[in-house]
């Protein structure tokens, strides 16, 4: 059994093989007495542990709830996911943000059907090697649907075991990540090794919380390191951030009648294959002048004094908004644009739109897409 240097660890004592197994025991009893209810948790469908998995990266549980419901509901199984139109598919991710994940689970999902009689690979190699799947989710859905005797690491169980083991190198190096992935392996019990690996990210999500952590409740608190020095907070240790880049933009709101003018973004780059006012880097001049220039004649343009920000993981985008009214309803795309169209807000619900555009639009009042799943419709049946 692994075990670092004394460089690498600080620990009030050297746990044993047999308190690993009581950590464990310890670990899984707490899991088992204070685990939230989850709709993925009450489910033995690998599809939808995959769907919940995806969906939850980067992305708070409170978030994904109404979110995964209304997914599963409208795709049910891989098959429906692989079948659908990818404005469809997008159109039911908006609002979640970074859309690449809805992208790939649609190409894993027909991979899935095409090469695999619709049934997920059981391995974890099996599963990186389906489209958008990495590292972290082939293990969690392997352990959570299959059983596989494999631990994950995300950002949660990350901060559990370096404040368990006192880790004093930076999480974002490769060699204390392969460190992260060794201990968290002495945590994951091999006869329930779904459900460990649940209990460390729950652990993470819910008590052992970035700044204010819970440890009178935690289960490894007497064998953790940080609780036994009271520097729970210095741990775990981060090399500099990634400097985030300020990037102004326009964008230009352009109705007619009871429309609004939308245009589709490439499938590649950001904000990939979603629809959206015209918008991009630069001055709301240049902007018009590029919509003049496709045939799409303005007429009067109000500026709007607030701006909106929209953080990103490295850039804040700036955004500068107008209003204009159109003069005919033409739909020719501009660069960097592949399609334009016009929407009321019944079609508007049809396709994908950014969170970004969600935002430039209600600041307009132009064609207010809602911005919450539609709540679920009541059952026809008696219950």
């Amino acid at each position: 059994m692994l075990r670092l240097s004394c460089a690498a660890v600080t620990t009030k004592r050297a746990p044993l093989a047999s308190d690993d197994a009581s950590l464990r025991e310890r670990l899984l009893a707490w899991f088992d007495q204070r685990k939230r209810q989850l709709p993925w948790r009450d489910t033995n469908d690998v599809y939808r542990i995959w769907i919940s998995e995806v969906m939850l990266q980067q992305t708070r549980v409170e978030t994904v709830l109404p979110y995964y419901q209304r997914f599963v509901e409208r795709f049910p199984t891989v098959q429906a996911l692989a079948a659908a139109s990818s404005d469809e598919v997008l159109s039911n991710w908006s609002g979640l943000g970074y859309y690449r994940r809805a992208r790939n689970l649609q190409l894993a999902a027909q991979e899935v059907v095409k090469s695999h009689a619709g049934t997920f690979p059981n391995t974890v190699k099996g599963l990186e090697a389906l489209p958008g799947i990495g590292e972290y989710t082939a293990r969690a859905v392997a352990s959570i649907g299959y059983g596989v005797h494999v631990a994950v690491v995300d950002g949660n169980v990350a901060r559990v075991v370096s404040r368990w083991k006192a880790l004093e190198e930076p999480i974002d190096k490769a060699s204390t990540k392969k460190t992260l992935a060794s201990l968290a392996t002495l945590l994951c019990d091999p006869r329930r090794p779904g459900d460990s690996n649940q209990a460390m990210m729950e652990l993470g999500a819910t008590v052992c919380t970035p700044s204010s952590p819970k440890c009178d409740q935690c289960p490894l608190r007497t064998e953790c390191a940080a609780n036994a020095t009271e520097r729970m907070t210095d741990f775990p240790k981060v090399e500099s951030a990634t400097k985030v880049r300020a990037q102004p933009m326009a964008a230009l709101v352009v109705t007619k009648a009871d429309q609004v003018l939308l245009m589709r973004r490439p499938n590649t780059g950001l904000f990939a294959g979603l629809w959206e006012p015209p918008m991009g880097e630069g001055e709301l001049p240049e902007l018009a002048s590029r919509l003049k220039a496709a045939g799409i004649a303005l007429k009067a343009i109000e500026p709007h004094e607030r701006t909106i920000k929209h953080v990103l993981s490295h850039r804040v985008l700036t955004v500068t908004v107008a209003t204009a009214t159109a003069v005919t309803r033409v739909e020719k795309p501009v660069a960097p644009y592949e399609a334009a169209r016009w929407f009321d807000a019944e079609t508007m619900q049809e396709v994908g739109i950014s969170r970004l555009a969600q935002l430039v639009l209600a600041q307009c009042s132009a064609l207010k897409r809602e911005q919450k799943p539609k709540a679920r419709r009541p059952s026809s049946k008696a219950k």
